[in-house]
């Protein structure tokens, strides 16, 4: 949910939005005759006979033939405190789409080497001044060719290899990292 743009999903040639793809669905769901519960919390899930049992915060039983759970993302932590002190103010953690705009004309840096990293890198870059890739390996090898190519496109976009974040600091808000 988090990616700004899917580009290797098959029927897209040209790339879609996580919002385009998740409404498409959603619309398609429910023409199909899907509902949704939305807002509710699942506490059990039970195997029956006829299906499974989904068990919510309110002790009401849903009972279906299928059964999608989307628990969401946890993303690796950097460990150092001065910087998990300032999650939320200038450090985030999978907030490139949603961060990407109040970052016009900043320098950014963007921590990782895999697909992740690279997707936010391209969408930051659309609004700061330069985003700045930290990847601790020696190479981009954990990221799609495509990726790797659009980045090397990026006037604004660098790449520094073999390095690593190890401290932080700033008062309200990050100021400085160590690298």
């Amino acid at each position: 949910g988090t990616s700004s743009l899917i580009r290797n999903y098959l029927g897209f040639p040209r790339g879609v939005s996580v919002a385009d793809l998740t409404n498409r669905a959603y619309r398609q769901a429910w023409i199909l005759g899907a509902r949704f519960l939305l807002g509710r919390a699942a506490v059990g899930l039970q195997a029956g006979r006829d299906g499974h049992v989904v068990v919510l915060d309110d002790g009401s039983r849903i009972r279906s033939r299928a059964i999608i759970l989307a628990v969401g993302v946890s993303y690796r932590r950097i460990g150092i405190n001065s910087l998990e002190a300032l999650v939320g103010r200038g450090i985030f953690y999978g907030a490139g789409v949603t961060e990407a705009p109040g970052m016009a004309d900043e320098d950014v840096y963007v921590v990782g080497g895999a697909n992740s990293a690279g997707q936010a890198a391209l969408y930051l870059s659309r609004f700061a001044a330069r985003v700045t890739m930290l990847v601790r390996e020696s190479s981009l090898t954990a990221m799609s060719d495509y990726l790797i190519r659009d980045i090397k496109a990026r006037d604004n976009i660098v790449v520094r290899l073999n390095t690593a974040v190890t401290d932080g600091n700033g008062g309200y808000r990050l100021r400085s990292l160590t690298i």
